[in-house]
């Protein structure tokens, strides 16, 4: 799980579940010194924040760092208040690492020694500079698998204009992605990545699969089989998928040939759930 990341006194510490989140809170409140950095994605540290503002703790980072997300000025100039520590953003992915981070003035520069990134239309046409679209990277450091025009499934937009804090490096706004937080009807929120784990268990039998939500309680699950896929692990699955969401969820189990296109991001949860 990345649920939420700490390095605490040189320790790396993670938490796995939304409900270890007082332990961890009461663990960080015996820290003197701000010796720590909060790592995470933007939601994730927001409802960090929040837990600690109703239990009235004091946690103070030496900073808040805030990926794979956007984060808001709002949502930022909150972290901030709470954890009394400068808030930074920087843009990155599992699949390509370091694209963009910002800079003093808030601006997100782009590594462009580092990675190409560039902004498509819907038929992966370039798009002028200060023209939103769908993000596609060429990343420069990975020796053994590249990724060339990968399309990672975020919405950006290439500023116009310089940065006025003097670097060369070009802008990006980022508009952001699906957030991979799921919140239930019960007021219960898991996130997308615990939903993994019953797919994870059988890579003998899954070669790819996306889960999609399309209710609050609605899932359907595609599933790309490597071989007959026995009738028992289709209800093995359903099961444990209800035990991670809740025995409400209402789970349609599908085996298809494809999900996904050549130089599309494999993503594992889509959510189609406005309310969600």
């Amino acid at each position: 799980s990345r649920d939420l990341s700490l390095m605490v006194g040189g320790k790396f510490i993670q938490l796995k579940d939304f409900n270890e989140l007082d332990g961890i809170i009461n663990y960080l409140e015996t820290k003197t010194r701000p010796n720590f950095v909060l790592h995470s994605h933007a939601s994730n540290l927001l409802l960090f924040a929040q837990r600690i503002k109703k239990l009235g703790a004091v946690i103070r980072p030496g900073v808040v760092l805030t990926t794979s997300e956007l984060c808001t000025e709002k949502n930022a100039l909150f972290l901030q208040k709470t954890f009394k520590c400068p808030v930074s953003n920087w843009y990155s992915s599992r699949e390509v690492d370091n694209i963009a981070q910002a800079c003093s003035f808030g601006s997100m520069h782009i590594n462009t020694d580092q990675c190409v990134l560039e902004i498509l239309d819907e038929q992966n046409n370039v798009c002028p500079l200060g023209e939103t679209g769908k993000i596609a990277l060429t990343f420069f450091n990975n020796y053994v698998t590249p990724f060339i025009r990968y399309i990672n499934g975020d919405q950006g937009t290439i500023l116009k204009k310089p940065c006025p804090c003097g670097l060369i490096f070009p802008c990006l706004k980022f508009e952001g992605r699906n957030i991979e937080l799921i919140h239930l009807p019960d007021n219960k929120i898991i996130h997308a990545f615990s939903l993994m784990v019953p797919f994870q268990q059988r890579t003998f039998l899954v070669h790819q699969f996306q889960i999609e939500r399309y209710g609050a309680w609605d899932f359907l699950v595609r599933i790309v089989p490597l071989q007959i896929f026995p009738e028992q692990e289709k209800l093995k699955i359903i099961d444990e998928f209800k035990k991670i969401v809740g025995e409400s969820a209402n789970i349609n189990l599908k085996l298809v040939s494809t999900i996904f296109r050549p130089g599309e991001k494999n993503a594992p949860f889509v959510s189609r759930y406005q309310n969600g």
